[in-house]
């Protein structure tokens, strides 16, 4: 079962099935408001999951794995600037998230590839190759 830690404010409600998938829990110690939406789309080679991250660009973006937990996380900082003849002002503002997703034992987390297209932080996590069984005959004495 693949699981994910939404840290933020606002946790969007899944169908049964997908909390059955992928349980959810919420770190509320996070200062996070925002997290970006997630697509996680299973098929029988691999997870992969979406990211909606539109603003942001590849080196924003921090994945890495930890102890069977797969974390996808981001802090920006956006400055601007307006000189006057009179005032200088600056405004800072930053963004961030952080999610974490656990990876069964089932998952390859030695082969997880992301890539960034359009907007979309995109997150391959492999199946492993299901252990076939060894039959051994054993001779009864």
């Amino acid at each position: 079962m693949l699981s994910t830690r939404f840290h933020n404010t606002a946790v969007p409600s899944f169908s049964n099935l997908f909390d059955e998938v992928f349980n959810r829990d919420i770190d509320s110690n996070s200062s996070c408001s925002t997290s970006p939406s997630v697509n996680i789309i299973e098929n029988e080679k691999e997870y992969r999951i979406q990211m909606a991250a539109p603003g942001l660009e590849r080196k924003d973006f921090k994945v890495e794995t930890e102890d069977r937990k797969l974390i996808i996380s981001s802090d920006k900082e956006k400055m601007s600037m307006e000189n006057g003849e009179t005032y200088r002002k600056k405004e800072f503002s930053f963004t961030g998230f952080k999610r974490v997703f656990s990876i069964p034992n089932s998952l390859d987390n030695t082969k997880i590839q992301a890539s960034y297209n359009s907007g979309i932080l995109t997150v391959i996590v492999p199946k492993k190759d299901p252990v076939k069984a060894e039959v051994t005959k054993i001779e009864i004495s």
